[in-house]
C-alpha cells in the first residue's frame, strides 16, 4: 500500500528514499519544534520574578543640592518621581483606561475578545492599524522583554501578563504601570510628566490634562504639546470621546471640556517648556565636575539610576547672579572684538607693511629704541588686529605685498571663529567652600572645558600681591620702601629687555604700596630685582602648593614679577585665601555629603577638609597686603568697583597679561568670600584687543557681583587676627623715612615691628629746597597730614 501511494505522488523516488525522507522530516521538525519551544521557555525564564516585581528596582535620578538644600539639577537617564496608586488622581486611571484598555478591571490580563477585533480590523485594512496589548502586557513588555515585534515576543508578553495578573491587584498593577511609562523629554511615569507638563502634582490633574497626559505615550514626540499642539489636541480630544464612551464624563461635555482646557494652557506652554529646556542650565560645571566625582566613586551607571541625593557647597544664590554678570561682561567683550575685526580694511596695509619689514628684515628683539621704531610700535599697538593678524592667522610668511584683500578676507574669517572664554570661582575662606563656579561661556557636548579649575593661564598683574607678600614678610622689603618708577633695561644674553607700565608714564619715587595701587610694572621688576628669583620661587610655593612636577611653571627669570606663572581660577582663589586667612592655606571643597535614596549617609566629605597647618605668611603680612589691596578697590586699578555702586569692605588686583590676552581680577570681602575672574580665548597666544584690560572686563564682574549679592545685607569689614608684631608710623612718602618738618606730605604706613624706619627725611631739607619752595612749607600754618580712611592708627585697630 505504502509502495503504491510512492509511486503515485512520487513516481521518481525509491520506497527507502521515501522512508529516508520522512525520517528526516520528523527530526527536523522535532528540532524545530524543541528549539521553538526552548528559547520560549529560556525566554520566559527571567530573575525578576513576577512575584518581585514589586521590588524591581525603578531607576531614579541623582538629586544635586546646594548647601542650603536647593535642588541644583538631576542626572537621569529616566527622570521619575515614584508615586502610589492612592496618589494618582482617578482623572488620570480613568483617561488610560479609557484610551489603552477599557477591560482592564475585568480581564485576566490578556484579552481574547481585544485580540480578535484587532485582527479583523488589521486583516481588511491590510496593515496593522489596531494592538490588542492589554495595560498589563504593556507593562509585560517593558520589564520582561527587549521590545523586539515578533511572535516570540508576543507570546513572551501574554504568558507574564497573565502571571502578574494571579500575583497582583488591578491597583498595585496600574500603579506600577503609571510609574513606568515615558513621556518625552526624559520623564517616566505620571508624576514626572504632570509636573514637565502642567507645573503641579498627579493628583492635581482635572479631566482634560489627564486626558492630554494619556495622548502623549502612543508618541511622546508627535503628541508632546510641547512638539505638535495640533496632534496633542487631536488625540486629547480621542480620549476624551472615548471616556465619554465608557460613562466616565457626559458627551455634551467633550467639547467645552476640550475648548475651556486650551484656552487657558496655550499661553503657559512656553513657559513650561523653557522651564524643561533650562532646568539643568545652572551651574552646569559644577554639576559636571560633581557627576565626575560620584561617577568615580559608584560607577557610570549608579550615577542616573541609583536615586542619590549630593549636598555641595554651592551657594544657589551667588551662583545665578555670578552668571548674570559674567555673561554680561563676556558678551560685551565679545562684541566690541568683532566691531574690531568689522574694522580690519585695507586702511591697515601700511601698519602690516611696516611690521613684516620690522620682521622680516630686522629681528624684532634686536630693534633699538628710536624715535621712528617707537612711532611704528605706537601705530601696530593701535592697530593690534593687524600686528596678531600676521601671526596667528596666516603666519608673516606667507604675507605678500600685492595679496593684502586677501589677507584680509582670510584673516576676518580666520578671527570671526575666535570666541572669548570665561571662568569664575567663589571660595570660602573660612571653610574652603567653593560658593559659585563657572566654567565657560556656556555649557554644551562642544564646550564642557572646566576652565575654572582646568585652564591654566598667565596671571599678569594679579601675580603682584604674592611677589610683595614675599619682599615684605622676608624683612627685605616695607610697604613704605620707595622705588623710582622710571625707564629701566635689563640685558640677558645680549638682549635688552625694558618693562613698561601700562599706561606707558612714570611716577617717579613710589612707595610699595603706591606701585601695587597703581600696578606699576617697573616696581614690581625691581622688587624682584632686590629680594631675588629664590626668595619669590619659595614663596610662590607655599601660596600655590606647588609639587616638585608643578616647579616648571614657575619661569625663573626677572618677567616672572609680571605674572608668568601660569594658574587656575580656583588656584588663584585658593592662593589669595591666605591674605584673609592671616597666612594659612585651606583646601578647596565642592561636596559635603552623599547620601542614598533612603536618606543614608555613604560618603561625608566633610571629614576630608584640610587646613594646612604651614604659615605661607604671617599674619601681621597678611594684614598690611590686605591694607595695600584695599586701596587697588578703592583708588587703584580695581576702582570701577566702587563707581558700580559696592560699598562694602574689598581687598583685590587686577591683572593683565601682554597685549590683552587674559584679563583678570581677584578679591575678597569681610565674610571670608573669594572670588576669581578671568576672561580670555582658549588659544593663548590670541588677544582680545586693546583695552580688554583687568580693569574694565574682570574687576565690573565683582563689583556688580558683590552689589547685588550684599544688596540687602549687613556687610563687615575685612578683620585679619593677630595680637602684636605691627606698628602704625608716619612717614614721607617720597624717601620713605621719618618726616621731616619740612616733608609736605604725610602718610600713617603700617610696618612689621622692627622693621620701621628710624632715620628723618633727607630729601625735604633746606639744603635741598629752593628758597621758594621753603618758605612756602615753612609759612603753613597747618601741615596737611595726609590719614587714610581705612588705615587710621589706633591701638584697638591692631587688637581683633
Amino acid at each position: 500500500m505504502l509502495r503504491r501511494i510512492v509511486r503515485l505522488f512520487l513516481p521518481n523516488i525509491t520506497l527507502k528514499g521515501f522512508v529516508n525522507f520522512l525520517i528526516f522530516l520528523f527530526a527536523f521538525t522535532g528540532i524545530f519544534f524543541g528549539i521553538f519551544f526552548g528559547i520560549l521557555i529560556v525566554s520566559m525564564y527571567d530573575p525578576r520574578d513576577v512575584k518581585n516585581l514589586r521590588y524591581i528596582a525603578i531607576p531614579e535620578a541623582t538629586k544635586v543640592y546646594d548647601q542650603n538644600g536647593k535642588l541644583i539639577s538631576e542626572l537621569f537617564t529616566e527622570r521619575r518621581i515614584p508615586v502610589s496608586y492612592n496618589q494618582i488622581s482617578k482623572n488620570i486611571v480613568n483617561a488610560f483606561v479609557a484610551v489603552e484598555d477599557e477591560d482592564f478591571f475585568y480581564h485576566k490580563g490578556i484579552s481574547v475578545q481585544r485580540i480578535i477585533k484587532a485582527m479583523i480590523k488589521n486583516i481588511l485594512s491590510g496593515k496593522i492599524r489596531e494592538g490588542a496589548s492589554t495595560i498589563t502586557q504593556q507593562l509585560a513588555k517593558r520589564i520582561f522583554t527587549s521590545g523586539e515585534r515578533n511572535i516570540f515576543r508576543k507570546i513572551i508578553e501574554m504568558w507574564y501578563a497573565i502571571q502578574i495578573e494571579r500575583e497582583y491587584s488591578k491597583e498595585e498593577i496600574m500603579e506600577i504601570y503609571l510609574n513606568q511609562i515615558y513621556f518625552g523629554y526624559g520623564a517616566y511615569g505620571v508624576e514626572m510628566a504632570s509636573r514637565i507638563y502642567f507645573g503641579k502634582s498627579s493628583k492635581e490633574l482635572s479631566i482634560a490634562e489627564a486626558a492630554l497626559l494619556a495622548a502623549i505615550p502612543k508618541g511622546p514626540h508627535i503628541y508632546s504639546p510641547f512638539v505638535n499642539i495640533k496632534n496633542a489636541q487631536s488625540r486629547q480630544y480621542i480620549v476624551l470621546k472615548r471616556m465619554a464612551s465608557l460613562g466616565i464624563i457626559p458627551e455634551s461635555q467633550i467639547d467645552e471640556i476640550f475648548n475651556t482646557f486650551w484656552e487657558t494652557y496655550i499661553p503657559k506652554i512656553e513657559v513650561l517648556k523653557l522651564k524643561v529646556v533650562e532646568g539643568n542650565q545652572v551651574a552646569p560645571f559644577f554639576v559636571e565636575y560633581v557627576r565626575q566625582i560620584i561617577a568615580k566613586m559608584f560607577g557610570d551607571e549608579a550615577v542616573y539610576k541609583s536615586g542619590y541625593r549630593v549636598y555641595t557647597t554651592l551657594d544657589l544664590e551667588k551662583q545665578i547672579i555670578a552668571e548674570k554678570y559674567l555673561a554680561k561682561y563676556r558678551d560685551f567683550a565679545q562684541n566690541i572684538y568683532e566691531e574690531n575685526i568689522s574694522r580690519l580694511t585695507k586702511e591697515n596695509q601700511p601698519y602690516v607693511d611696516i611690521l613684516l619689514t620690522v620682521s622680516e628684515v630686522i629681528p624684532i628683539l634686536k630693534v633699538k629704541t628710536s624715535s621712528k621704531i617707537i612711532e611704528i610700535k605706537r601705530n601696530l599697538r593701535e592697530l593690534y588686529y593687524s600686528m596678531f593678524l600676521v601671526s596667528e592667522a596666516l603666519g608673516a610668511e606667507k604675507i605678500r605685498a600685492n595679496s593684502y584683500e586677501l589677507f584680509i578676507e582670510i584673516s576676518k574669517r580666520k578671527l570671526k571663529e575666535n570666541k572669548i572664554e570665561c571662568a569664575l570661582v567663589s571660595l570660602n575662606a573660612k571653610n574652603g567652600y567653593v560658593e559659585a563656579m563657572i566654567g565657560g561661556s556656556e555649557f554644551s557636548p562642544m564646550n564642557r572645558f572646566n576652565r575654572a579649575i582646568q585652564a591654566k593661564r598667565q596671571l599678569g598683574s594679579t601675580f603682584k600681591p604674592f611677589l610683595y607678600a614675599a619682599a615684605i614678610d622676608s624683612k627685605l622689603l616695607t610697604a613704605g620702601s620707595v622705588f623710582i618708577d622710571q625707564p629701566i633695561e635689563y640685558r640677558f644674553a645680549g638682549r635688552t629687555w625694558s618693562p613698561k607700565n601700562y599706561e606707558g608714564s612714570f611716577s617717579g619715587p613710589v612707595t610699595l604700596r603706591e606701585a601695587l595701587t597703581k600696578s606699576l610694572n617697573t616696581v614690581s621688576v625691581q622688587v624682584l630685582d632686590r629680594i631675588g628669583l629664590g626668595i619669590l620661587r619659595n614663596y610662590t610655593k607655599k601660596f600655590f602648593k606647588l609639587s616638585d612636577e608643578d616647579n616648571n611653571r614657575f619661569i625663573s627669570s626677572m618677567a616672572s614679577a609680571l605674572g608668568t606663572l601660569e594658574v587656575t581660577p580656583l588656584e588663584l582663589a585658593t592662593a589669595t585665601a591666605v591674605f584673609y586667612r592671616a597666612g594659612t592655606r585651606i583646601e578647596p571643597i565642592m561636596i559635603l555629603r552623599i547620601e542614598d535614596k533612603y536618606g543614608k549617609v555613604v560618603k561625608d566629605f566633610t571629614k576630608d577638609i584640610r587646613v594646612d597647618s604651614t604659615q605661607v605668611i604671617s599674619p601681621q603680612t597678611a594684614f598690611i597686603l590686605t591694607s595695600i589691596m584695599r586701596d587697588v578697590v578703592n583708588r587703584g586699578t580695581g576702582a570701577i568697583i566702587r563707581s558700580l555702586g559696592f560699598y562694602g569692605d574689598a581687598a583685590g588686583k587686577t591683572g593683565t597679561t601682554s597685549y590683552w590676552r587674559d584679563a583678570w581680577f581677584v578679591g575678597y570681602t569681610g565674610d571670608g568670600l573669594v572670588t576669581a575672574i578671568w576672561f580670555g580665548f582658549d588659544k593663548s597666544t590670541v588677544s582680545m584687543g586693546r583695552g580688554m584690560v583687568g580693569g574694565r572686563l574682570a574687576a565690573p564682574v565683582f563689583g556688580e557681583y558683590m552689589r547685588d549679592l550684599y544688596k540687602n545685607k549687613t556687610t563687615t569689614p575685612i578683620q585679619i587676627p593677630f595680637t602684636s608684631g605691627i606698628v602704625a608710623v608716619e612717614i614721607c612718602p617720597e624717601s620713605g623715612k621719618l618726616p621731616s618738618p619740612l616733608c609736605p606730605t604725610i602718610r600713617v604706613e603700617y610696618f612689621l615691628s622692627g622693621t620701621e624706619p628710624s632715620q628723618e627725611c633727607d630729601i625735604h631739607v633746606k639744603e635741598k629746597l629752593k628758597e621758594k619752595e621753603f618758605l612756602e612749607i615753612k609759612n603753613q600754618q597747618n601741615k596737611e597730614i595726609e590719614l587714610r580712611n581705612d588705615l587710621k592708627f589706633d591701638d584697638d585697630l591692631l587688637k581683633f
